[in-house]
């Protein structure tokens, strides 16, 4: 993994890589990361400059954080931040921010935010791309992942993990499990970008499945800021 530096922030990063189980001969490596200002940007009065990017590559995207940011987004169940916290390979990373931080998962879990965001994206979906004639892998692979992460939710009131065969362990129709396999093995072997023919029985499941979440949250939380706060003063030294 290249080694990307940048001078006006603390050496302190989070590189992390959001694999979702869908190997793919194109597919980018995806590195979030997670960047301190000094302390002295903290305790400004003024709104210096807030944003660090990094230039894309053609096998190489990034997505930056600063620490602030992250730990509001953690705070409000935000469905990628919980995804790639999970992530299975880890490039980089600061033991003394990731292991509390994903302690406190469960804790800060809203349990209707995660199921909305799914049951939402399935939603778009189904009204757009999966009405073509033809439709991506990487869109059905997409669709897929939501609507057995927004399942998840509803059996076990519980974040989704990333594993995407525990996802599958939800999913008891011998077809519906040949459907996936078969999309699996094929964007094994070819680009994610490969289109196949809509197919109607995946897209009956996917309606199913979704209206079957549409239920009340049966568990509401409070997530006091108070587990971050002391984090986040720990890790800008205040």
């Amino acid at each position: 993994m290249r080694n990307y530096q940048c001078s006006r922030y603390k050496e302190r990063e989070n590189l992390l890589y959001r694999a979702w189980g869908f190997p793919s001969p194109d597919s980018p490596y995806v590195v979030h990361f997670i960047y301190v200002h000094p302390i002295e940007w903290y305790l400004s009065i003024e709104q210096p400059f807030r944003f660090m990017d990094l230039p894309n590559e053609d096998m190489l995207q990034f997505k930056c954080y600063e620490l602030r940011d992250l730990l509001r987004l953690f705070r409000s169940s935000d469905a990628g931040v919980f995804e790639w916290l999970q992530s299975p390979t880890v490039y980089r990373q600061d033991t003394a921010f990731m292991e509390p931080l994903q302690k406190l998962m469960y804790s800060y879990y809203l349990e209707p935010v995660g199921r909305r965001h799914y049951t939402d994206t399935i939603r778009k979906l189904l009204e757009r791309d999966l009405q073509a004639e033809e439709v991506s892998l990487k869109q059905y692979l997409y669709a897929l992942r939501s609507v057995l992460a927004a399942l998840w939710i509803q059996t076990y009131i519980d974040y989704p993990p990333m594993d995407f065969n525990r996802l599958c362990s939800l999913v008891s129709d011998p077809v519906i499990l040949s459907r996936i396999n078969g999309l699996l093995k094929l964007k094994a072997a070819t680009s994610e970008q490969h289109a196949i023919a809509r197919d109607e029985e995946l897209n009956f499941f996917f309606e199913q499945t979704r209206e079957k979440c549409l239920g009340m949250s049966r568990i509401k939380k409070d997530t006091d800021a108070a587990s971050l706060n002391k984090l986040f003063r720990k890790m800008v030294g205040l």
